[in-house]
């Protein structure tokens, strides 16, 4: 919640004040963002255009408050499952709904310049993904826990960490991985006992990269083939 107000007040002329017992950030008395701190949620004034894209790109993170708030652009965000380079370019959004049009030029043009470059070397880091898994035969990109995520066959194969340089792969092989260099194949507690590698995508080589992929791929892909294989033979 910490990132979430630094955010939020990073914005010109924001205010942080009470409303109803909850935190809200305004500017210039209009509220474009309310936080429920102990449930890890945000109301974001959005457009209505933005909140039906946002909502369509995964409705568990994203969707209208209830009632005539929510159909005026209200959206309920789950922070917990979003990454913090999209929550801040959805404040952004929302903040330049409210903002007074002589500073929301000037602050936006600067906030925007800076979303641009993350967005821009996000985009570097995913197309290394993405040249390797998207050719494949049944492999899919969307979203996963709020991030861009590679499914095959509707099987999980791979997501984006919330950092934006932190890959997770699943794998059977993680331990190989990891002794062939732990300062790039690793893994944290969470992930102690999933089939699963991190892999820091700024330092990986590429070749290591596609190879680790595609192994995943083929182990995947072979589950959903001897599934098919039972069934018929059963």
């Amino acid at each position: 919640m910490d990132e979430f107000r630094k955010m939020a007040l990073s914005f010109s002329e924001t205010k942080e004040l009470d409303h109803w017992g909850r935190p809200s950030f305004r500017v210039r008395g209009k509220i474009f963002s309310t936080l429920w701190p102990d449930q890890g949620l945000a109301m974001i004034k959005l457009s209505l255009v933005d909140q039906s894209v946002f909502n369509k790109l995964d409705p568990n993170i994203f969707y209208p408050v209830p009632g005539g708030w929510g159909r005026k652009g209200a959206t309920f965000v789950q922070l917990k499952k979003l990454r913090k380079s999209m929550l801040k370019e959805i404040l952004l959004k929302a903040w330049t709904q409210v903002a007074p049009k002589v500073s929301s030029k000037k602050t936006s043009t600067i906030s925007k310049s800076n979303m641009d470059l993350i967005q821009k070397e996000t985009d570097q880091i995913l197309d290394r993904v993405r040249a390797v898994l998207m050719p494949l035969p049944g492999v899919t990109e969307g979203l996963s826990y709020g991030t861009a995520g590679f499914h095959v066959n509707k099987k999980f194969l791979a997501r984006i960490k919330e950092d934006g340089e932190t890959l997770v792969v699943r794998t059977s092989d993680r331990d190989i991985w990891m002794d062939a260099d732990p300062s790039i194949f690793f893994i944290t507690d969470h992930y102690l006992h999933y089939p699963a590698v991190l892999v820091r995508l700024t330092k990986v080589r590429q070749k290591d990269l596609q190879k680790l992929l595609l192994d995943a791929w083929q182990e995947r892909s072979a589950v959903k083939s001897r599934t098919k294989k039972k069934g018929n033979y059963g």
